[in-house]
């Protein structure tokens, strides 16, 4: 077991694992680093189970996607992979896990995704929003791209990439109370084998190929240091939110208050506590009221691509 420290903010995570999960912690993170902080906030211990399978202990757990939240605990299971639990009042999250022919994905990658997942949630404990969201970058400028799974988030990010934006976030970013965004140091981007091959036709590039998520049917690109925004907070400046459409396509401009409820409904759990949806939604009303919001509609048979992301970009730019 070696430890690693991840600095998030102001937050220190100590972090006990062995050198299979720290290495694809340390290829998600760039800033994860061998050796223990003189002090530290949490403590994270991951140990390998070799001996028997992992299985669920309460039927809920069978098909849960997010941590589960109690006064006591965030607490999740997956079954014949691992079991994590997170000590609100110790501040302190164990994982046990095995790596098992039984689970049909790559068992590291989605241990790394679950206590990644545990981390930015654990950020609420020292009062600071994560947010589900893709960031780009123009200049200190972020534009914020809010859409769940299928809604064309990923696709409108690659494009953007190739447009000329920087790369600032790609699943996480955090909000901080003066209502800027920073970033948790992933340097990654997900998207499907289609968006790939769109971006390939349209733009004439592509990414460099790092691995694949089959769990979601992802391929995972690493972020060439020459994209990476050299910023460590963006003012937020456009919101869009990715919607497929059987309609028309392009961008339609939403209003605040609009925003705001759609970024509650996103990213504002129902088994949060008080405490924690007041700080969201204070958060979330700072962002609706700084940044300009718009929906992009998209259908299959749309090619506008390149003209979406050349008004994005055109009304970041602008002054407010």
């Amino acid at each position: 077991m070696n430890v690693y420290k991840y600095i998030l903010r102001d937050v220190v995570f100590a972090i006990e694992a062995d050198d299979t999960v720290a290495k694809c912690l340390k290829c998600r993170v760039s800033s994860i680093t061998e050796g223990m902080a003189d002090t530290y906030d949490v403590v994270i211990t991951v140990k390998r189970n070799d001996d028997e399978r992992i299985t669920v202990s309460d039927d809920k757990y069978i098909n849960q996607q997010e941590p589960d939240i109690d006064d006591r605990y965030y607490y999740r299971e997956i079954m014949d992979l691992g079991i994590f639990r997170y000590d609100r009042a110790k501040k302190k999250m164990d994982v046990h896990y095995i790596d098992s022919t039984y689970y049909p994905f790559d068992s590291y990658e989605v241990v790394v995704d679950t206590i990644l997942q545990f981390i930015y949630l654990i950020m609420l404990e020292f009062s600071v929003v994560p947010l589900h969201t893709a960031v780009l970058a123009s200049g200190d400028k972020g534009i914020m791209l809010f859409g769940n799974s299928g809604a064309g988030k990923s696709t409108l990010e690659s494009a953007l990439l190739c447009s000329g934006l920087k790369y600032f976030a790609d699943d996480v970013a955090f909000m901080s109370e003066n209502g800027r965004v920073f970033c948790s140091s992933e340097r990654i981007l997900g998207c499907t084998p289609k968006t790939k091959r769109l971006i390939k036709d349209l733009f004439d590039t592509e990414f460099e190929l790092r691995n694949a998520y089959s769990s979601v049917n992802k391929e995972i690109f690493a972020i060439d240091e020459e994209l990476i925004a050299k910023y460590d907070s963006l003012f937020p400046r456009i919101i869009v939110f990715p919607k497929k459409n059987s309609g028309s396509s392009g961008l339609v401009e939403v209003s605040p208050k609009d925003t705001l409820i759609r970024l509650i409904k996103m990213s504002v759990s129902e088994f949060f506590s008080s405490k924690q949806k007041q700080l969201y939604f204070s958060r979330l009303w700072l962002l609706s009221q700084k940044a300009k919001a718009y929906e992009y509609r998209w259908n299959e048979d749309s090619n506008n691509l390149i003209e979406v992301c050349n008004r994005i970009i055109s009304e970041c730019e602008k002054e407010l």
